[in-house]
């Protein structure tokens, strides 16, 4: 067999457990076909003497929401191996918002990240206010695979206003959540987050949005990404000893 390309004298780390041995890659149309001493011919050849070779590392915890606007590729995570990135944790996205609700956002998300606000302000663009909108202007050309889930607190802000920071939401305002929740997983996200931890504060040390929430209002959105029978929740707990 010919192949299309053929990685050569790697260290072969292969994400089961097995020990690390030597040996070649040959892929062909997309799709690894054999591991071991390959000495068919190959329309392209990488010399893997010296390096390891490994399937790419999935990270399901970064705040990558800003990092396409200053660092497209997201070096910090492809020069360590890392393919596929989980962003929106901790409830803490950059949509959907209205513009009135941006600067509040932004400084929670750097405050709770320890993040320069100055920094993040100056490159957003902030051409969005939908996630659908969101997702099209981080489609700059990524250096790896981004997924994204929709964060309970600009839902919390898209459906009441100051009062996210007040109080927990009514029945109508959950509806909303619920519909934005749908619309954004109808755009391409990958699942919502949300957060009751009491380390995650506003520029003042106030409870961000979604620690007002009810457990019935959790419970509502969790339903809603339950109708598209797919998708990731993350909940970050009040602490490991209470974790409900």
């Amino acid at each position: 067999m010919a192949y299309d390309l053929i990685v050569k004298n790697g260290m072969i780390v292969d994400g089961t457990g097995f020990s690390r041995y030597r040996a070649d890659v040959g892929v062909k149309d997309g799709h690894i076909t054999e591991i071991g001493r390959i000495r068919a011919t190959a329309e392209a050849t990488i010399d893997a003497d010296g390096l390891f070779v490994a399937p790419g590392i999935i990270d399901l915890h970064t705040h990558y929401d800003a990092q396409p606007f200053w660092d497209r590729l997201c070096t910090s995570s492809i020069w360590h191996g890392v393919t596929t990135v989980l962003t929106g944790n901790c409830g803490l996205t950059l949509a959907p918002l209205r513009p009135e609700h941006r600067e509040p956002m932004l400084a929670t998300f750097c405050c709770v990240e320890d993040l320069p606000l100055r920094s993040l302000a100056g490159v957003l663009p902030w051409t969005w206010e939908t996630f659908d909108e969101y997702l099209k202007a981080i489609d700059i050309g990524l250096g790896l695979n981004m997924m994204p889930l929709v964060g309970h607190n600009p839902l919390r802000l898209s459906a009441m206003g100051q009062a996210a920071w007040e109080r927990a939401a009514t029945a109508d305002e959950t509806r909303t959540m619920q519909d934005l929740l749908r619309a954004s997983m109808h755009a391409g996200a990958w699942g919502w987050s949300t957060t009751n931890s009491p380390t995650h504060a506003g520029t003042r040390g106030e409870p961000v949005p979604s620690r007002l929430a009810a457990d019935a209002e959790r419970v509502a959105l969790g339903r809603a990404m339950g109708e598209f029978n797919r998708g990731i929740s993350e909940i970050l707990p009040p602490s490991i000893t209470q974790p409900d």
